[in-house]
């Protein structure tokens, strides 16, 4: 395994976060009561070796020395930094605040405490006693930073670029959210709150004062930050930082604008967000060269604690948050994948790393030291505080009480679940996806685990890495690793930085590119040894080596050896270079059409709880005269050929999905009296092509959609004649949007690309583990009742995707028989509905990707790969494009879903991918500073005008972009 579990007596660190509940230490009574501590590394007494330092809310914090071969001794009393005794230590940061080349420590505090009891500590380094043990003294009131704010963590990074450490104090409100609307939110947000709100502090001189509001940074009480990440996000050499807020308050997304201020760009850059967004981690997890953000939340992943501790989805709750200025958010993980131009795509559930519990540190490292940044999550809650059944029962007690007596606490606390979940791990497979290596690497064991940090503790080129947990001893795990290279960089700074925090590495390795940062604040309150590493897999040099310092200068080297540790001196530094900048091939223009489409206000789920989607947000269409429609009815006339064809109906009815509106096929205007079989159950058709796909001068019909194959027939005597077997042979059913027909590998003959609902969703499918559909009226009221089920990857068994509250509220007659969520929780869907009435419509998806099927010498269709960019999003436009000019055909696709369920959340990544043909049938994705696409929204129709592309999109208005490149 890739790692082992140390014991305490191996290590000689026997740190404990033990909490002591009583009737005023509760998690009832202060709600951050389980959020735990943090852990710190580096070498504070100059040995060459890392230290560690453990924060514990209630109990001593402790201080161990590094003694080589991964033994370590407690030095905390002599040290001086163990921190005042008893409550509320939170978070800790090592850094070397006064320049003098020894590493310092910031200690935060919090609780519901008098403000003298939450006064923050900066334990200045005076060097080392006779013995090698560093000694602290308390200096932060003559520094500035004895904040008695409900502090989670300091961050020292230079913002404005003056050569010293400025500091930013990540604080929280340790009240409940209130009820808001856009009144009192304009009120809170206008009203800075010290105590309560993000603090910016500058270094002037060695006197930290706080600049907060001066900056442009929102320092209100809405202010729930349990995590913050720093980069620089877009590449211009100043650092901006991500705030992760809990509940409905919005994350912060400040861009440093260069002049000493910051914007918060959220709502511009990013469409959606986590909920209650937890710890987070700033890393290239594609090595692209682009930053990308990783947020972390409470989404279970398996099936049974996602029904027990999800709520229902509440719209009116969403839309009074919107009408208050905050932003979309969904409870999973979220992965941000920088596009390069400022902008992200949020793929976490493509990348597979969306459920990980409730979730606190995210450390992205290389822990195989293969050239691509894994992922280690900590989570755990001591006890199941978000348990329906117990929200439920405390309801119920309050409500027969009248009010909640503190005498009343302990049989609460009593009754609460409690909860031991296992940390997760994740390997990066260098496709844009992970693997869950949790168990493979020796770090499956259930725990409450907050703080953790890597290092390399045993200097052998591999990270080890160090958790705190709740009421448990620490973990200290060593990395086994063998094999594979590696580098390390150590960055000697100058002036008031002399570890060159802001600095940026980028190194070319194996025919990899690989950037790192130098902010050490990383893993939930904690901070990590101010050090880079690289893994090289089996490259034994690096080619080359370029570091950014933060005042621009610039180093490069050339042919280093690996399996070493580097020194990098900013005096040895040259100055800054030219930045080049990339033209982008299209630029959005004003748009000709004076449009704006009216969607539909119709909340679909409301009436219908068991719906897998919303069927009545469509449109806009526009044609190639640039006319607009608002039509619901959808139909498809396939002009330009003989017959003229028109494929009408198989629309959603109320009450009635997925039965839908007959479907109705006219060849020269007069409606076929008689469908082929395969047309008379099937789900809903959204796209239709005409083409000769054998060569023989007559076209086929190509239909797709909705729980349907790739269908494709012959018009022949009359009649259309299924011939899907003859080309598409076990064509899967999909989640199908569009489709588009052209010769793309140049033979001659038409291939088929076909818009899926992509791999970024909730759910996979496969013909073995389908997503399926049962409908039938279950209750007999009239209506029908739709039951989507999957297969829950973690056991492999079929559930109904339908929360309890959503399958009682439509089927009502079952609340007997689950009287409790728990009781739900892990009912298969066989185990809900045991049998099903003859009448029952039985719909699968197999396949959820777009797919491209090209044309084969036999007369079949086979499967050809397409970039991952594509899978990002519903595809429901496609267009043909030769940007470049080189004779092969380009494609743009378009699309998004911003209406399905509110638990699912937004598919919003697609910003208009464009795709460079090679004229054989493969494609590559263009990067968006490239392409210059920057569309957002559920795009529904794009139409080429002249010189002009114009974009229809649901309830916006029409966009207009114009190529202004044209020389490649």
């Amino acid at each position: 395994m890739l790692f082992t579990l140390l014991t305490t007596s191996e290590t000689g660190v026997d740190f404990e976060n033990r909490l002591t509940e009583g009737p005023n230490t509760n998690i009832l009574m202060y709600e951050y009561f389980y959020n735990g501590g943090g852990v710190a590394a580096g070498d504070l007494n100059g040995d060459g070796k890392t230290d560690l330092y453990f924060t514990a809310n209630m109990a001593e914090n402790k201080l161990y020395l590094n003694d080589g071969a991964l033994s370590f001794r407690d030095v905390t009393t002599l040290s001086g930094a163990g921190g005042r005794p008893g409550p509320w230590k939170t978070g800790v940061t090592m850094a070397d605040v006064n320049a003098d080349g020894k590493l310092d420590l910031y200690l935060c505090y919090s609780g519901a405490l008098p403000a003298a009891k939450r006064a923050n500590q900066l334990f200045i380094n005076q060097g080392n006693d006779p013995d090698g043990v560093p000694l602290f003294k308390d200096e932060a009131a003559a520094y500035g930073l004895a904040s008695t704010a409900f502090s989670n963590q300091l961050y020292f990074f230079d913002y404005d670029q003056d050569g010293d450490l400025d500091g930013l104090l990540l604080n929280h409100n340790p009240k409940s959210l209130p009820i808001l609307n856009p009144v009192k939110t304009k009120q809170l947000l206008g009203q800075p709150d010290p105590e309560r709100g993000l603090r910016l502090y500058r270094n002037d001189g060695g006197k930290f004062r706080d600049v907060t509001e001066k900056a442009g940074i929102n320092g209100s009480a809405l202010s729930y930050g349990l995590g913050l990440a720093i980069s620089d996000l877009d590449n211009d050499g100043d650092p901006d930082f991500y705030v992760s807020n809990d509940y409905e308050v919005p994350d912060y997304l400040y861009y440093n604008n260069g002049d000493g201020t910051f914007t918060d760009r959220l709502g511009q850059q990013m469409g959606h967000t986590s909920h209650f967004s937890m710890g987070s981690d700033i890393g290239d997890v594609n090595n692209d060269g682009h930053p990308d953000i990783l947020t972390l939340d409470m989404l279970p992943a398996d099936n049974r604690r996602s029904k027990l501790l999800m709520a229902d989805d509440n719209r009116s709750k969403l839309d009074l948050n919107l009408a208050n200025g905050f932003h979309h958010q969904t409870m999973r993980n979220m992965l941000q994948i920088n596009r390069g131009d400022g902008s992200f795509a949020e793929i976490g559930r493509l990348a597979g790393v969306s459920m990980t519990d409730w979730s606190w540190s995210a450390l992205l490292a290389d822990f195989n030291n293969d050239g691509w940044q894994d992922l280690h999550v900590t989570n755990g809650y001591l006890k199941d505080y978000t348990n329906m059944d117990f929200i439920k029962y405390m309801e119920d007690f309050v409500a027969e009480r009248g009010r909640l007596q503190r005498a009343d606490l302990r049989g609460l606390l009593e009754k609460m679940p409690a909860s031991d979940v296992n940390n997760y791990s994740f390997g990066n497979r260098g496709d844009g996806t992970f693997t869950d290596q949790t168990k493979a690497w020796g770090l499956a064991r259930p725990s409450n685990s907050n703080g953790a940090v890597y290092a390399d503790l045993d200097d052998d080129g591999d990270l080890d890495l160090v958790v705190s947990n709740l009421d448990q001893s620490a973990f200290i795990y060593r990395n086994n690793g063998k094999g594979n290279h590696y580098l390390k960089v150590r960055l000697e700074g100058a002036g008031g930085n002399l570890a060159g925090i802001g600095a940026r590495v980028e190194i070319r390795a194996g025919g990899v590119t690989q950037t790192r940062e130098q902010f050490p604040n990383r893993g939930y309150l904690s901070s990590v040894e101010p050090e880079l590493h690289f893994g090289l897999g089996d490259a034994a040099q690096v080619q080359s080596l370029l570091v950014r310092w933060p005042d621009g200068a610039v180093q490069r080297l050339k042919n280093i050896e690996a399996n070493q540790d580097i020194v990098l001196r900013r005096s040895e530094a040259m100055d800054r270079p030219e930045k080049k900048s990339i033209e982008p091939v299209f630029v959005e223009v004003k748009s000709p059409l004076d449009f704006k489409h009216k969607a539909s206000a119709k909340r679909d789920f409301d009436g219908e709880l068991l719906l897998p989607r919303a069927y009545t947000h469509t449109g806009p269409w526009l044609d190639e005269n640039g006319r607009i429609s608002n039509r619901e009815l959808w139909r498809q006339v396939l002009a330009g050929g003989s017959p003229s064809v028109a494929v009408t109906g198989n629309e959603y009815v109320p009450a009635s999905y997925p039965r839908l509106g007959k479907l109705s096929v006219s060849i020269d205007g007069k409606p076929l009296s008689e469908l082929p079989e395969s047309l008379e159950k099937i789900g809903k058709i959204k796209a239709a092509a005409r083409a000769d796909l054998n060569g023989d001068g007559a076209e086929e019909l190509i239909l797709a959609g909705e729980w349907t194959p790739v269908l494709i027939y012959e018009y022949v005597g009359g009649k259309l004649i299924d011939r899907t077997e003859k080309y598409l042979p076990d064509s899967p059913s999909g989640w199908y949007n569009a489709l588009h027909l052209a010769d793309l590998n140049g033979d001659g003959r038409p291939d088929i690309l076909v818009g899926n609902q992509g791999l970024n969703n909730t759910f996979t499918a496969s013909k073995a583990r389908p997503v399926e559909l049962h409908a039938a009226d279950l209750d007999q009221n009239g209506s029908i009742d739709p039951i989507l089920s999957y297969y829950d990857p973690a056991d492999g068994k079929r559930y109904p995707d339908a929360t309890r509250d959503e399958l009682l509220g439509q089927l009502a007659g079952l609340r007997k028989r689950y009287p409790n969520y728990e009781r739900y929780a892990s009912q298969t869907l066989d185990e809900v509905f045991p049998s099903w009435p003859d009448e029952t419509l039985h719909l699968r998806a197999d396949r959820l990707e777009t797919t491209l099927y090209l044309s084969q010498p036999d007369g079949t269709y086979g499967l050809a790969p397409l970039p991952a960019e594509v899978q990002y999003a519903p595809v429901h436009t496609i267009t043909e494009l030769d940007y470049n000019g080189d004779g092969n055909t380009d494609l743009l696709l378009c699309g998004n879903d911003s209406q399905e369920k509110q638990r699912w959340g937004k598919s919003d990544a697609n910003a208009g991918i464009l795709l460079r043909g090679n004229g054989a049938g493969g494609f590559e994705y263009v990067p968006q500073a490239e392409s210059g696409f920057r569309l957002r929204g559920d795009v529904r129709s794009v139409v080429k005008m002249d010189d002009l592309l114009l974009f229809g999109i649901r309830g916006e208005k029409a966009r207009a972009y114009q190529q202004q490149r044209t020389e490649f």
